[in-house]
């Protein structure tokens, strides 16, 4: 026999994001960075400039190697743009 709690759904990992948290969007499998915060929707931007909107319950914290990822990206761009002047 299994127990009552067995037809529960698993807890959700609560998370308060703030402007400027790297975070995991599975829903794009990217990182980014939060930009904004509306009500149940967080717009989030990577250092290309590129941005989306997500759930903020499907969102969850960077991270280290997402986070490394986001600060490869931004140096790739800086030196891309820097090049091209």
């Amino acid at each position: 026999m299994s127990s009552p709690s067995g037809d529960l759904p698993p807890a959700r990992r609560e998370i308060t994001l703030t402007v400027g948290m790297a975070v995991w969007d599975p829903d794009r499998e990217m990182a980014g960075v939060v930009h904004a915060l509306y009500g149940n929707l967080v717009c989030l931007i990577r250092p290309t400039g590129h941005t989306w909107n997500a759930r903020t319950v499907r969102v969850r914290q960077a991270t280290d190697r997402e986070r490394r990822q986001l600060r490869a990206l931004a140096e790739l761009r800086r030196k891309r743009r820097g090049s091209g002047r």
